[in-house]
């Protein structure tokens, strides 16, 4: 019996242990950029898990450190569901969470008025497929509108996909009302440890394709299609959702500065004319890390070359606010063959720049040369499936980077990590810091040491390597 006894009075330390190790997993999986299918659904486990916790130990149920992880991020939904739950704010569960809440999500309405009834039976086929894997946000949907049960009969799925429609007309007269941005407003107030924006577009993210793979070997090539056409019917919501977040968050910079932004390069596609909005007011001076990711995946039917005009005429209209204090930097956009051209020939300066991170870009590299140049803190540049952009076919193409390495003030605690990088036929993939290379290492192929000699100052640009970088 005292044996029995001590393990119950040793069970709330145990449980509070076991909390500890699952927070400190669940901030590991947070920081990944990009989801595997694994990492996702680790990701949904743990969450459950923690807040099954806190449901059935007592003593967990107020503790702070769970709180402090589960509530780190909240997203506002422009959807009447969570709209009803700011209506009364002050008395809602906004206020327990609200000294926890670092980062703010807007997220568009899952629901859209333009899903026909032959598309929207082939979401709900495509939820059936991956039964009984389904991840988090797709359980909770079908949970929450279709008491659990995924329609099969044509006459189910039509019942479901008219009340489906009926929330989508809820929610954009919610949105068109100005109703949206008062309760996302006086919710934002009472967030006051908030300085973390991101304005993110539901590619991805939509609960009625329930793939959690966003790339990789794995992914489901139907949710992919389906990824796609759903973030095409969704333009008028993402400017809608973009005009009214930007409108929420005017007003908030007079009392907290905004420290960090992401923005959706879908979302800031689909602005059709900049002048008209609030982001020419917005402040920026303090934001100090700025990522404009893009994740759409674009199937041959669709006319890429017109997206990634939109998406490059986006990052300029961003990129033409002054950002004194960023120091980091992030552009993605995920597609097989680089399209989007950046920086463009008037390129922004960021003098408090220490981190550069960019991928699946077309790179112009004298402007980006000249951004390096001109941002004297700069210790880290990431570049990854990236190719090189030039009008002049004669050019040594990223020699021009090199140079530019090698020449900065800050050359000697700066690195260039490339992975998976294009160059004609191969892909470069390596780390080099000036501080941290060995003229000596025995594990340095004769052309990658000829580079890193150059780029260390310590060896010329001779005949080997003009013929390995030399543009076609």
């Amino acid at each position: 019996m005292s044996a029995h006894g001590t393990n119950l009075a040793n069970a709330p330390e145990i449980e509070y242990m076991i909390a500890k190790v699952l927070i400190k997993d669940f901030e590991l999986l947070r920081k990944y950029k990009w989801h595997t299918q694994e990492t996702a659904k680790e990701q949904d486990t743990i969450l459950c898990t923690l807040l099954a916790l806190r449901l059935t130990c007592k003593h967990l149920e107020k503790a702070q450190i769970i709180k402090a992880c589960v509530f780190k991020e909240v997203a506002f939904i422009a959807s009447f569901s969570q709209l009803e739950r700011l209506r009364f704010p002050r008395e809602s569960a906004l206020v327990s969470i609200a000294p926890f809440v670092r980062k703010v999500k807007f997220l568009p309405s899952p629901f859209n008025l333009d899903l026909d009834p032959v598309f929207f039976a082939q979401l709900t086929n495509g939820l059936l497929e991956h039964l009984p894997d389904l991840p988090l946000r797709s359980k909770r949907h079908v949970d929450t509108y279709w008491g659990g049960v995924i329609p099969v009969s044509h006459p189910d799925i039509m019942e479901c996909w008219g009340d489906y429609q009926e929330k989508a007309q809820d929610d954009h007269n919610y949105l068109l009302s100005g109703v949206l941005q008062s309760l996302w407003t006086a919710g934002l107030f009472l967030l006051t440890q908030a300085n973390h924006f991101e304005l993110a577009s539901m590619h991805g993210r939509h609960p009625l394709v329930p793939s959690y793979d966003i790339e990789g070997p794995d992914v489901c090539k139907t949710c992919t299609g389906c990824r796609c056409r759903l973030n095409d019917l969704s333009q008028l919501g993402n400017y809608e959702l973009f005009r009214t977040a930007i409108q929420c968050l005017a007003p908030l910079q007079h009392f907290r500065p905004i420290q960090s932004l992401s923005i959706s390069s879908e979302l800031a596609a689909a602005v059709p004319e900049w002048r008209d909005m609030l982001w020419v007011d917005l402040d920026v001076g303090q934001v100090r890390s700025l990522s404009l990711p893009s994740c759409a995946y674009w199937d041959e039917e669709f006319d890429r070359l017109a997206r990634g005009q939109a998406i490059e005429n986006a990052l300029v209209q961003v990129l033409q606010k002054p950002f004194p204090a960023l120091q980091r930097l992030e552009i993605a956009h995920s597609v097989a063959i680089p399209l989007v051209q950046w920086p463009p020939q008037q390129h922004p300066t960021f003098p408090s720049l220490r981190l550069l991170q960019l991928h699946g870009l077309q790179l112009r590299l004298w402007p980006l040369a000249a951004i390096m140049a001109s941002s004297p803190a700069l210790k880290t540049i990431i570049i990854s499936d990236c190719t090189p952009h030039t009008n002049n076919a004669m050019t040594d193409g990223w020699r021009l980077l090199y140079d530019a390495l090698r020449m900065h003030q800050n050359a000697y605690n700066m690195h260039l990590i490339f992975n998976e990088v294009w160059h004609k036929f191969e892909m470069l993939s390596f780390i080099f810091g000036r501080s941290t290379f060995d003229p000596n290492a025995q594990n340095l192929s004769p052309d990658y040491r000829k580079l890193f000699m150059y780029l260390a100052g310590l060896g010329q640009w001779d005949n080997t390597l003009h013929q390995w970088f030399e543009m076609l």
